[in-house]
Parts: structure tokens; sequence; C-alpha cells
């Protein structure tokens, strides 16, 4: 019988220390945002102290590893308030961020997650779901080459894909000129090509 007022002391002194208990949160606690390469991505974030007699120091993340299913990226994040950030209790704080999505990014869709920290397993975590808008862009070089008049040749055009995408190339018969005399010309209907499109994959180059 002597334990029992013990016992429920105890209880209450854990009831206690759990209500005066300070936690982060941060709001919204996800976003999906569309953004091209060498665009800049930024959003507005609530952090809060949801307790009542301590303050929080909170920690910003410097930077965020961006996750595809083909390709990942970091990014470096601007905040407009520095680092750490003293949250009062029952109170909260706006920060803004944003960062700049790589040239070189491919289109695809990017999980990345901003953890905020205030010391040991307290913490707030933020998703961040971004899909990079497909900027398709080719090169094609090796386009002059010299023949004789009443001769045949095969010329080879290389393709390179300097987008962020997967791109497929459709190659047409042209009118050949001659540079040296706009009057020598090599009519479309006499070429002959070899394939009518090639795909070209993501940072890479065909001969054709």
């Amino acid at each position: 019988m002597k334990r029992l007022p013990i016992f429920t002391l105890l209880i209450v002194l854990l009831a206690v220390n759990a209500f005066a208990a300070s936690f982060l949160a941060v709001l919204p606690t996800s976003e999906t945002k569309t953004s091209g390469v060498n665009q800049t991505v930024e959003s507005t974030l609530t952090l809060s102290n949801t307790g009542t007699s301590n303050a929080l120091n909170a920690v910003f993340p410097a930077s965020i590893n961006f996750t595809g299913a083909k390709t990942n990226f970091t990014a470096v994040i601007n905040y407009n308030n520095s680092s750490p950030l003293i949250v009062p209790p029952a109170n909260s704080s706006q920060i803004k961020y944003n960062f700049t999505v790589p040239a070189d990014a491919f289109s695809e869709a990017y999980s990345g997650i901003f953890n905020f920290t205030a010391g040991g397993e307290n913490y707030a975590e933020y998703k961040l779901t971004l899909n990079v808008a497909a900027s398709p862009k080719l090169s094609v070089s090796n386009l002059t080459g010299s023949m004789g008049t009443g001769t045949s040749r095969i010329f080879n055009l290389v393709l390179e894909n300097k987008g962020n995408t997967d791109v497929t190339a459709t190659i047409a018969k042209a009118e050949l000129v001659s540079a040296a005399n706009s009057s020598n010309k090599v009519p479309a209907e006499n070429i002959t090509l070899a394939q009518n499109s090639v795909v070209i994959p993501y940072r890479q180059s065909k001969t054709v």
C-alpha cells in the first residue's frame, strides 16, 4: 500500500514533463512544384514551437538531395532568415527558401526532404516533389563535305542531345547547294537516307 503514492507521483511528474516539452513543427508538411532547368523554385514555410516554456533553435538544411527514377541532383538552398532561427515558446516564424534547378537536370519527378532540426531527435520534415519540365535541344554537326561532279558519296551527320530528356530526331531530305557556286545543286530526290528518324538518349550523341 505504501508504493501506490510513489507510483502515482511518478506518473504525474512524467505527464507534466511531457506537457512542457517543446517540439518543432513545419507547415505545410509537403508540396509539389513544377519547374524548368535554370529556373528558381521558391516557397514559404511556417516553423512552429509547440511548447510553452522553452525557445527552440531551428537549424535549416544547407542543401537537399533530390532523387529521381533515372538521375539525382543536389541543390544549394537559400533562405531569407539566418540559421539557426530562434523560435519562441508557443510561437511561429515564417521562412522563405529558394534554389535553382541545374541546367542538366533530367526531365522527371524528383523527391527531396528538408529536415529542420532543433537538437537531438527534435526535427520537422518537409517533403518536396519537384517535376522538372522537358527542354529538348539538339545540335547537328559535320554538315559540310566535298564531292565531284557526277560522283556520289556517303555523308554522316553527328546529332548530339543537349537537352534534358530523350529526343527523337526526324531526318528529311533537302537540296544540297554548293558553297562555292550556288548554281551547283543536288536535288533532294537524288538523296537516299539510311534512316528517317533516330532516338538520341539524354546526354548522348549519334552518327547517322
